[in-house]
């Protein structure tokens, strides 16, 4: 992206692998919004698409439910949540159960 070059050593790097897109049957052509052979959103070559394509996304994005969309850290180990927070449940009075599990049970 322009600047000077610099060279970094690291111990570790991550590799994120696997991702997708989930675009078929979406009708996303019935919008006018196009996608390539792999199901991607078609942008222009700094990943902007036209605004009024983002601005029909953006519209639906109204409709998800952010609580249900998994978060993850990639850490060693790695850290991942779903939903609210013990504390947010606690601060807007909802019942709710705790668990908890142990790391070392996972290996």
């Amino acid at each position: 992206m322009g600047g000077d070059s610099t060279t970094e050593k690291y111990d570790v790097v991550l590799v994120a692998t696997g991702r997708r897109p989930y675009t078929e049957g979406l009708g996303l052509e019935n919008l006018g919004i196009q996608t390539d052979r792999l199901g991607r959103i078609q942008v222009d070559s700094h990943q902007f698409m036209p605004l009024e394509i983002a601005s029909t996304i953006n519209g639906y994005a109204g409709h998800v439910n952010y609580d249900a969309i998994p978060g993850v850290i990639y850490t060693f180990p790695e850290v991942a949540a779903v939903g609210k927070t013990e504390e947010e449940l606690k601060e807007a009075g909802v019942q709710h159960n705790k668990g908890t599990f142990l790391l070392q049970a996972n290996s």
